[in-house]
């Protein structure tokens, strides 16, 4: 009870209220025990001091998430903690370690997602928030730590909500141990798919709930020793069976009846159904169809989840055979029959629905109606038949349509156990209890009476766990509570007895018979499904069997009860805010009333018993260290500082702990009342000195402000006696400057008007010489462009007339050589021979023709745009020659006598120059006939033979040479990677790109796979990603689509004949000149290579980010757990957790730095990796209540700011500063990314633990509940409040390929391998702008200009670096007896000239020049090493 001294003017206190439950208000006035309470309504209640209950004022806005933690553990305070915490959508609370869920009548799909479940994995129970996830996964760690099975009891009256937590429980514990298939399907899947089947058939339309479950619910969730779910097991328990024949107004039958009447038209016809309002079992209530539900549509999905469990077609068309038989069956109505107390069907109506029935049952009619009218009772001899009125055949009807359906329903719950499959070696397993509630009604019969047997039963296990919890606490902190006895005050009926019950229909609705001849006549049926839901037995020959509903209800409790009190129960309590199934309504005596039932407010009773308040000793001291401020002080621990305070208060009864200190009910209140005292007192201190502090202050600045109004007044005299003096002295000045301007002026104006006459009159002069001047010069350009045309078309004729008698001169040559030929051609056995040789010389000629035709198409071009360019001078030179027309026409009169007589020139013919034309041509038949004169044979025949043969090898080994040389780190130039763009030229001049077959792309592949296998470290991934990367940025500036327009042309190739020729057509894919990238017209295996180039990038891009953040999660955990591991307010330095974060970016930057990663990727992974720290941080604040602390915030924002100056450091950023704002600056300024839940989450969230002030006002947080309200209509997913890490790699091909310019890859040396045949040796050419042996040394010779080795055996005089030397058989170039030639080579007919160098380590050293002979045969480092 409450004393007197527990309150004092001016306290807030609780009332009992007949409308709101309890209402708060002030007390005025204290009258001996009575107390004047104004109350918040505006009431004025003088009440009772004891009936008057403490209220918290401290208490957060947001509530507690465990009641056990309120500084006043009453009625009230429950109510108005849960209310709190409803009002800011937070609809879970603990109360020790029962979970408490309030139903919020709406999705909250956030809250149950799989980055939720991620969160509450393995995390300590009572770290987090309040959520089943809480308490599934402490009953998981129980379970596998001590091999003890558990058991989650979910209560609560029906629409609180049971369904769905029990959805979620499994959901979690299917996410901890959800692996084992059956079926192609999980055991947890199948539990879950089975709850529409259960739901269709075993729950039904209540008063408070449109989906009530009207049977007990124990699923049985099996693991294996290694915890992952192996097996499960639903079983049901007390199932509603009067329901199927007798409902109340206006609740509804079973779904099942409902769903098969709005069945599809042919179902309907089959079973022989209508309007559901035309069956007796469904139109005994009004309520026949619910608000946005289509029971047509649930029939669909009831039958489809029937197939996912493993029910067949036929199996579901006799189960709704027999729902469609009862419904029928309700049907068939009796008279009495001519026979004395005997009975019959009433009518055609009654006879049709009996005839259906036993179609339906597939039994015989006549035997159905006897078994309906008649009973046979044997005796010790013999059977006698007795014949059943009206009344008791209707009893009878009713009796077989409970037994079907029952029956039905268990065969269902067998049906779905046998198709999850169940582990008979499992010896754990978690237990998840759904069953209904308590329930009152106006009216209460035999069902509520069942039912709120078993909630008694339930809460006196309840009840015994509390107290054992109670125990274990006082165990745990080491204190006496031995003295403590919990006595049971209430009888197992107690609750029963409170309720009045209707006993009408009690006995009939408690009759549960299986009839003899129902057996018997069910057990004969054709279908095989109805007989064998009633097999034989061996009593079916005895007496009529009779049993009760409430012996079997029974019978089923106790088993409950003993399954329960063999494992580790958990609790959960669902609440129903509101009866009207509405969000953002909650009604304080609907509430409170199921806190009272559902043992809750039972729970704290039985805490009061002993310490119903309990407080760490810091929570302790920081309350109540203003009694006893020394105690602030270090100088004293916590326990004897506690012990102080409490000698202060001068209580008595507590306990004190390890970690806690524990008051007995009502000490609080009197330490709260002197907490009040002191900061009274303390109040009135501050008042007297503030008001000093003003009153002084006050007389100052009266003071200050005479004395300044005096000085303002002396100070204005003053400045206007100076200023008199001053415009005195401005009036002389200003004449004086006057009569100087005046004369300055006139002198001015005279000296002006001369000089503008003097130059008006040279001017004159100067232009008449002018056009003098450009007259004399127009006449001498013309002059000189006429005769430079006439002098240009003399000579374009002399060279045609000379091409055409050359032309002429060599056909006739050609032809004679072909007559003899062709006589040459007529011998047979010449013939077949030469057949061969022309077709090679055909392809030969072909392919020459081909290149003509391009170097024609060029030249014919370039002609073109010179005779645009003639023409358009031409015509510029026209418009000139009408000035002097009279001129040239007499220039022209004399120019056109002199070309008359140079028409017909006279040709000369030089023996000379067609010797030498003959031997030209007698060459090169030798050549096209494939032989060589003299010495220029080689071993291995013809060139033109050689090149044929060997070009498939070269290329095969130029694509080993590539391979070889990518796959080593060959680094990097001009801040690109060198193997890209090798790999890119190399591609491009063998025309990959426009190949419809090749598997040079696979191999590149290959290399990048086996890269990504790998994963040697970071440093690794990133020199791949490099590569790749730059490699794909070139492919989506160069790759186009075949036949797209609007495109760069590709370059012509020149080919080459000789063998340094075909080495160039090779070699040159290394060339990186001002085009080099281009756009060509791709084909397929281009666009898929393409392709699997950019998922490899996305796999390097996640695997570098993936790696920094595993090694950042380890650091932002103990960062996290920050709050934990020290004292709020007086947290240690952790800084050196920010620096090692700051150091693992660190690490990161240096390495995509040194292997040259592009700076889009590389922003874009600091980007994502600043999320992922971000969504942790801002995750944390939200699911832990104190990571959103005052302290906790400091100690985050320190952190933030180190690495902010790391961003500096890295990249400038614009840092701002937080204010108290409003809600429109809030979105606007500080948290424009931030949802309307998230602000509304952290608003609440958050507490001052230093200074204990609000941030933020009632105001803005209503304006944010308003908000989230009025959008409770958009998309579920929007509605969640927590952040989600971008995992993804957020670049598209375009960003990628606009990020880098082509350009940027000028001026970059390369690396590049070819082969060169030699005939009998290889020898490896390797390119490079280094030393010969690629050791990195950076030798650079001065007589090779930037660029050389790019342009190596480039067309034109650029400079070559060629290292020669023998390939080792374990790899690498054997350098010190290699050859380098480096200058310039010059392509005069068929001549290269070398400048070669000598090579001793990494100096060099000039031996001489090489000039090759004019001949075709191969360029071998042998000949070069025996001319050197």
């Amino acid at each position: 009870m409450a004393s007197k001294s527990r309150f004092v003017v001016g306290s807030h206190v609780w009332i009992e209220d007949a409308d709101e439950a309890w209402m708060d208000g002030l007390v005025e006035e204290i009258n001996e025990n009575e107390l004047v309470v104004n109350c918040t309504s505006g009431k004025k209640v003088t009440i009772n001091v004891s009936a008057a209950y403490p209220k918290d004022t401290e208490s957060p806005r947001g509530g507690v998430e465990d009641m056990t933690r309120l500084a006043y553990l009453h009625e009230p305070g429950v109510l108005q903690n849960l209310k709190s915490r409803y009002t800011l959508n937070e609809i879970y609370t603990y109360t020790g370690n029962i979970l408490i869920a309030v139903n919020p009548f709406q999705r909250l799909p956030h809250l149950y997602n799989n980055h939720m479940m991620g969160i509450y994995k393995g995390a300590e129970f009572g770290e987090l928030g309040p959520h089943p996830f809480a308490i599934a996964d402490r009953s998981y760690r129980l379970m596998i730590n001590d091999r003890i099975s558990q058991a989650i009891l979910v209560s609560g009256e029906s629409g609180a909500g049971k369904t769905e937590s029990t959805k979620m429980l499994m959901q979690y514990l299917a996410f901890m141990g959800g692996k084992a298939q059956v079926e192609g399907r999980t055991v947890q899947q199948q539990i879950l798919e089975s709850n529409p089947v259960l739901e269709a058939f075993g729950n039904a339309k209540t008063v408070r709930n449109n989906n009530s479950s009207r049977f007990g619910k124990f699923v049985e969730i099996q693991f294996d020793d290694n915890g992952m779910i192996s097996g499960a097991a639903i079983r049901t328990y007390l199932l509603e069976r009067s329901r199927v024949c007798q409902i109340s107004d206006p609740e509804r039958n079973y779904h099942c009846f409902y769903m098969i009447c709005a069945a599809p038209p042919e179902d309907c016809k089959r079973y022989k159904l209508g309007d559901a309002r035309s069956f007796h079992y469904l139109n005994q209530s009004n309520c026949i169809e619910l608000d946005g539900l289509d029971d047509s549509k649930e029939y669909v999905e009831t039958r489809r989840a029937m197939g996912i469990v493993g029910i067949s077609s036929d199996e579901q068309d006799a189960i709704f055979r027999v729902v469609a038989a009862i419904l029928h069956l309700g049907n068939v109505e009796f008279a009495e029959g001519s026979e004395a107390d005997s009975s019959m069907p009433k009518d055609e109506k009654s006879q049709f629905h009996l005839r259906t029935a036993a179609e339906l049952f597939m039994c015989d009619e006549k035997g159905l109606e006897e078994s309906l009218c008649k009973r046979v009772m044997a005796t010790r001899g013999e059977s006698i038949t007795k014949n059943l009125d009206p009344r008791a055949a209707a009893l009878s009807r009713d009796a077989l349509s409970r037994i079907v359906y029952s029956r039905l329903f268990d065969w269902l719950v067998n049906k779905i156990n046998s198709s999850i499959g169940q582990d008979p070696d499992s010896k754990i397993l978690i237990g998840v209890l759904d069953i209904y509630g308590f329930e009152s009604f106006k009216t209460n019969s035999f069902e509520q009476f069942c039912i709120n047997l078993t909630n008694e039963k339930l809460q006196q296990h309840f009840n015994q766990h509390v107290f054992k919890m109670e125990q274990e606490e006082y165990t745990k902190e080491e204190i006496d509570w031995s003295y403590i006895q919990f006595v049971d005050n209430q009888e197992i009926l107690d609750l029963i007895e409170k309720v009045t019950y209707q006993t009408d229909l009690f006995l009939d609705k408690n009759i549960d018979y299986a009839v003899n001849e129902h057996q018997i006549l069910l057990n004969a049926s054709k279908c095989s499904f109805v007989s064998n839901l009633f097999p034989p037995c061996e009593e079916s020959t005895k007496s009529t069997k009779f049993s009760s509903i409430g012996s079997s209800f029974k019978q089923q409790l106790q088993s409950l009860l003993e399954t329960l009190s063999a494992i580790e129960p958990h609790y959960i309590r669902c609440i129903k805010p509101n009866n009207v199934l509405k969000p953002a309504i909650f009604e304080n005596s609907n509430v409170l009333q199921q806190l009272r039932c559902g043992g809750v407010l039972e729970a704290i009773r039985i805490s009061c018993l002993g310490y119903p308040t309990r407080r760490t000793f810091f929570e302790f001291i920081n309350r109540f260290g203003i009694l006893q401020p020394k105690v602030l002080g270090r100088s004293h621990d916590e326990v004897s500082a506690t012990k102080m305070l409490l000698g202060k208060a001068n209580l008595t009864g507590y306990q004190i702990g390890k970690t806690k200190v524990f008051l007995r009910a009502g000490q609080m209140a009197e330490l709260d009342a002197l907490r009040t005292e002191v900061l009274g007192l303390s109040a009135k201190k501050i008042q007297t000195k503030v008001r000093s502090h003003l009153a002084r202050k006050k007389y100052i600045q009266l003071q200050i402000s005479a004395t300044q109004f005096q000085a303002v007044c002396r100070g204005t005299i003053t400045r206007w006696r100076y200023e008199n003096i001053r415009r005195e002295a401005a009036s002389l000045k200003i004449q004086t400057c006057y009569r100087k301007h005046h004369a300055r002026k006139t002198y001015t104006d005279i000296c002006s008007a001369s000089t503008t006459i003097q130059s008006g009159l040279r001017g004159m002069a100067a232009r008449r010489k002018l056009h003098f001047c450009r007259q004399t010069k127009a006449a001498v350009v013309i002059q000189s462009q006429c005769r430079c045309y006439l002098v240009h078309s003399q000579y374009v004729r002399l060279m045609k007339a000379t091409i055409t008698a050359q032309c002429a001169w060599r056909g006739r040559v050609a032809r004679r050589e072909l007559r003899e030929l062709k006589v040459a051609a007529k011998e047979t056995g010449a013939l077949q021979a030469a057949k061969s040789k022309l077709e090679k010389e055909v392809e030969e000629l072909t392919w020459r023709l081909q290149l003509e035709k391009r170097i024609r198409a060029d030249v014919e071009e370039a002609k073109a745009q010179e005779n645009k360019k003639l023409q358009l001078q031409l015509q510029d030179l026209q418009m000139q020659l009408n000035d002097t027309k009279e001129l040239l026409k007499r220039e022209k009169e004399s120019t056109k006598a002199e070309l008359e007589k140079t028409l017909v020139p006279e040709i000369c013919v030089d023996a000379t120059q067609v010797s030498e034309l003959t031997a030209e041509n007698r060459r090169l038949e030798n050549l096209a006939n494939g032989s060589l004169p003299g010495d220029e044979q080689t071993p291995h025949g013809t060139s033109m033979e050689y090149g044929r043969a060997s070009y498939i090898e070269r290329h095969h080994e130029s694509v080993e040479a590539l391979i070889n040389c990518v796959t080593e780190n060959v680094g990097f130039s001009e801040a690109k990677p060198v193997a890209a763009v090798t790999i890119y030229k190399c591609l491009l001049h063998w025309r990959t790109f426009e190949t419809d077959k090749t598997n040079v792309f696979d191999r590149l592949i290959q290399i990048f796979g086996s890269a990504m296998q790998k994963q040697e470290g970071n440093a690794d991934l990133a020199y791949w990603l490099s590569n790749s990367s730059s490699l794909l940025i070139i492919l989506q500036k160069s790759l186009k689509p075949a036949g797209s327009s609007g495109t760069t042309p590709l370059k012509r190739t020149q080919t080459q004949t000789s063998f340094l020729g075909r080495m160039v057509f090779r070699a040159s894919s290394i060339t990186v000149d001002m085009d080099l990238v281009r756009q060509v017209e791709a084909k397929y295996p281009a666009f898929l290579f393409k392709q699997q180039l950019t998922a490899f990038v996305e796999g390097l891009y996640g695997m570098i980010r993936d790696n920094v953040k595993r090694e950042i999660s380890s650091v932002l955990a103990l960062i996290i757990q920050a709050p934990r591991t020290a004292k709020a307010g007086l947290l240690t330095d952790q800084g050196n957790n920010w620096q090692a974060i700051v150091s693992h970016l660190n690490d990161l930057l240096k390495t995509l730095q040194e292997n040259c990663v592009p700076a889009i990727f590389a922003r874009k992974i600091f980007t994502q990796l600043f999320s992922f720290i971000n969504a942790h941080l801002f995750n944390s604040l939200l699911v832990r209540r104190e990571c959103c602390s005052f302290s906790n915030g400091e100690y985050v924002k320190q952190g933030l700011e180190e690495l902010e100056a790391w961003c500096t450091q890295a990249k400038p950023e614009v840092i701002f500063k937080k204010f108290r704002i409003s809600y429109d600056e809030i979105i606007n300024d500080l948290c424009t990314e931030l949802s309307v839940q998230q602000l509304y989450k952290i608003c609440t969230q958050y507490w001052d633990d230093k200074y204990n002030t609000e941030s933020v006002s009632e105001e803005v947080l209503n304006e944010m509940r308003t908000l989230m309200n009025g959008g409770s209509g958009q998309d579920a997913s929007d509605s969640t409040f927590l952040l989600d890490e971008e995992i993804s790699m957020p670049l598209s091909l375009e960003e990628i390929g606009d990020s880098m310019d082509a350009k940027e890859f000028q001026n970059m040396s390369l690396v590049a391998l070819f082969l060169v045949d030699s005939g009998e040796l290889g020898w490896l050419v390797l390119c490079k702008l280094w030393c010969g042996r690629g050791c990195g040394c950076g030798w650079k010779p001065e007589s090779i200009e930037r660029g050389s080795a790019v342009e190596a055996f480039g067309s034109g005089d650029a400079p070559v670096l060629i290292v020669v030397g023998a390939e080792r058989p374990g790899g690498g170039i054997g350098t010190t007896a290699g050859i380098v030639a480096a200058g310039d080579w010059k392509r005069s007919k068929l001549e290269l000239k070398f400048t070669l160098f000598s090579s001793t380590g990494c100096s060099w050293k000039k031996v001489g020049t090489v000039v090759t002979p004019a001949s075709t045969r191969p360029f071998t480092p042998a000949l070069l090493s025996s001319n050197a």
